[in-house]
């Protein structure tokens, strides 16, 4: 494996991720999205009123989309044209798409099951190896982002309550 970093070393890792702009790793993970959707060939869309707002979620392939909508159903309303949130969902076990490196391969946290969370005026973002998730906000542009390694084994505790990192921050 050819790491620029020692995943093992917190301050390798942190002078990794100072170096890394926000900016360009969600544009990384959204053209990941992108690529999970038409890998998938499908793209299942669902529009909620939540707390006021309308929140799109746009999910890529159909096996995620289980995991997280029957908490929000109750919820669910004709699709909003324009949107306050719009949330790009997809996982890597179903898609065949991994999340692109950023701070190393993501498999090298999961021995030391560190979290990583970032944030400035416009990101906020939430990496968690140990439960294979990434949560990642653009506040300037109401978009955001969930990815889980796989949607067969996403905790249940999740699916009680989806998205809440990200529906906090916005």
């Amino acid at each position: 494996m050819n790491v620029l970093f020692d995943p093992k070393n917190s301050a390798d890792r942190r002078s990794k991720f100072q170096n890394t702009t926000l900016a360009s790793f969600f544009d990384q993970v959204y053209q990941a999205f992108e690529h999970a959707s038409q890998a998938s060939g499908e793209q299942i869309d669902r529009t909620y009123q939540i707390g006021g707002y309308h929140a799109r979620l746009c999910f890529a392939g159909t096996a995620f989309a289980p995991k997280i909508t029957p908490a929000f159903e109750h919820l669910l309303i004709e699709r909003e044209p324009t949107p306050s949130l719009t949330v790009y969902l997809w996982d890597s076990a179903s898609t065949a798409v991994e999340l692109p490196d950023f701070l190393g391969n993501e498999k090298d946290y999961l021995e030391s099951g560190d979290a990583w969370m970032g944030a400035s005026e416009r990101f906020n973002f939430f990496f968690r190896p140990s439960t294979g998730t990434l949560s990642f906000l653009d506040m300037s542009r109401g978009e955001a982002i969930y990815w889980t390694r796989s949607a067969a084994q996403f905790p249940y505790y999740e699916s009680g309550a989806p998205l809440r990192m990200i529906l906090n921050w916005w």
